[in-house]
C-alpha cells in the first residue's frame, strides 16, 4: 500500500514541469535524467491507482463515523437513563418526606394522647385517694399545677 505525501505530489509535478520545460527547449536528455524526473510522477500515480488503499481508508473511515455514532447514541441513552433515575430519586424523596412528616404527626398525636391518659389517670388516682369534697375543691390550683408537673417528669 502506498500513500503519496503532499511534498511527493510537488516533486512530482516539479519533475514533470522540467520535462516538459526539457522537451520543449530540445536539450539533450539522458535516459538516467528522464527516469529520475519520471520517478516521482509515477509514485504519485500508483498512489492515485491504488483503489485497494482507497477502499480501505473509505471502510476504515467508515467503521470511524460509525463508531462515533453509536459512542453518540450510548451517550445520549445514558443521559436519558440518567434523567429518568434523577426523577425517580427525587420522586421517592418526596415520598419519603411525606411519610416522615406523617410519622411525626402520629407520633405527636400519641404522645398528646399519652399526656392525656396520664393527666387522666392522676385526676383519677387524686380523686380516689383525696375524694372531691367542697374542701378540696377549694385548693383545685394547687391539684392542677401538681398533675401537671407529675405529667411533665412522666413524659420528660
Amino acid at each position: 500500500m502506498n500513500f503519496v505525501s503532499s511534498d511527493a505530489i510537488i516533486d512530482a509535478f516539479k519533475s514533470a514541469k522540467s520535462l516538459q520545460q526539457a522537451c520543449s527547449q530540445m536539450n539533450q536528455l539522458t535516459l538516467d535524467d528522464i527516469f529520475g524526473m519520471l520517478e516521482p510522477a509515477m509514485t504519485v500515480v500508483e498512489g492515485l491507482r491504488n483503489t485497494i488503499g482507497a477502499c480501505q481508508i473509505g471502510e476504515l473511515t467508515n467503521e470511524i463515523v460509525s463508531q462515533v455514532e453509536i459512542i453518540a447514541m450510548a451517550k445520549a441513552a445514558l443521559a436519558e437513563r440518567v434523567d429518568m433515575e434523577m426523577e425517580d430519586i427525587c420522586l421517592l424523596r418526596e415520598e419519603l418526606n411525606k411519610r416522615e412528616q406523617a410519622l411525626a404527626d402520629e407520633v405527636a398525636r400519641e404522645e398528646s394522647n399519652q399526656s392525656a391518659l396520664l393527666s387522666g389517670t392522676i385526676d383519677r388516682f387524686l380523686d380516689n385517694t383525696f375524694g372531691k369534697s367542697s374542701e378540696n375543691l377549694q385548693a383545685q390550683p394547687a391539684r392542677t399545677m401538681a398533675t401537671k408537673a407529675f405529667t411533665e417528669d412522666a413524659t420528660g
